[in-house]
């Protein structure tokens, strides 16, 4: 089996084993002989060759496993690559999933799954339970395209149910949302007017920034829009500034809110609020107004449900929402229309 060449000038670098110098990148020579680039920086190239090299004689583990799909993630290596964030998350899930499985043969969960049940069931934390068994089975997924565990062609996380889920939004009623918008400071109330108005993440909202705000000229006709790059989907929208859009950014010069601060929504010290920052304070707002408690993700839900039933085109919804196909919008929006008290369920055609 070939596994690279014999080093002629000694190891000056201190490169890990199976590491090469080569066009000035450093190689990886894996076990079934394919070469692995990993980049031009010296120390990152010998701690993705420490994963891969194993010192601890964890091969074959599923704990290893585990580590180099983080890693094989890390270096673009997957049939998709993943976003930083994602690859985060997974790291974070990793851990849980080998304080069960690190030791473990990948094929005794194909003869045992019901070990898989067991964690699901043990692991105290149902929604995280479901992301972690979505990270186990898209590594056993990888596992069989690559060949990495001969025998092995059956994914055993595919046979266990996962862990029922609540809605992740709801529909916040009109009462409810003027109750609390009626409470809040200014700085909430802008947040909850631009998840609303323009249907973007929490997340994207709260890093929004004045120089987000920008003249384009679309066909002909010059706008003011607010440049928006999704963090989960990395592409830009352009949402034109409507009147309501402008009456909620008029607040940011007045009042105790200080002028000039970059980030559209912050504190009285011009500080950035987080997501959970600002999640609780809405939440807080809730109680005092006396109304079940939501959150931005539900203002925003709110927000699409309000512009289909105002016959905004789906397309359009889509488009601000980030999904990738009109399918999910039109699930989504249907799924929430549901428990509108206002609209009958069934009295809305949706689709063709």
């Amino acid at each position: 089996m070939r596994v690279g060449r014999r080093r002629k000038c000694g190891n000056p670098l201190a490169l890990e084993k199976r590491v090469y110098p080569r066009r000035g990148k450093f190689w990886y020579v894996h076990r079934d002989g394919t070469w692995e680039n990993l980049g031009p920086d010296v120390e990152k190239a010998n701690e993705r060759a420490r994963v891969y090299n194993d010192p601890a004689g964890r091969y074959g583990t599923l704990g290893y496993f585990l580590d180099r799909y983080i890693a094989d993630a890390e270096n673009g290596r997957l049939h998709k690559n993943k976003k930083p964030r994602t690859i985060e998350d997974n790291k974070k899930e990793v851990v849980w999933l080998k304080t069960a499985f690190d030791k473990v043969n990948p094929l005794d969960l194909v003869r045992k799954p019901d070990l898989i049940a067991t964690y699901r069931d043990e692991r105290g934390a149902p929604i995280r339970a479901n992301r972690e068994l979505s990270l186990l089975s898209a590594v056993y997924t990888w596992l069989i395209e690559k060949g990495h565990v001969p025998g092995l062609n059956v994914n055993p996380v595919l046979l266990i149910k996962r862990n029922p889920q609540k809605p992740k939004e709801r529909y916040v009623e009109d009462a409810e949302f003027t109750a609390v918008y009626g409470l809040a400071i200014p700085s909430v109330r802008m947040a909850m007017d631009l998840c609303y108005r323009t249907l973007q993440r929490p997340g994207d909202m709260l890093r929004a920034e004045r120089s987000w705000l920008r003249n384009k000229t679309v066909a002909g006709t010059a706008k003011r829009v607010l440049s928006v790059t999704q963090s989960k989907t990395d592409r830009t929208v352009d949402i034109e500034i409507t009147q309501e859009i402008d009456a909620a950014l008029s607040t940011l010069d007045k009042g105790d809110v200080v002028r000039l601060t970059a980030v559209l929504v912050h504190g009285r010290d011009g500080s950035a609020y987080t997501e959970d920052g600002l999640g609780a304070m809405l939440r807080r707002y809730c109680l005092k107004a006396g109304v079940k408690t939501f959150g931005l993700m539900d203002v925003r839900a709110k927000g699409a449900t309000d512009m289909y039933l105002a016959g905004v085109p789906l397309e359009r919804i889509q488009m601000l929402m980030g999904h990738r196909s009109m399918q999910t919008t039109e699930i989504y929006i249907k799924r929430l229309l549901t428990t509108v008290s206002t609209v009958a369920p069934n009295s809305v055609k949706m689709g063709p």
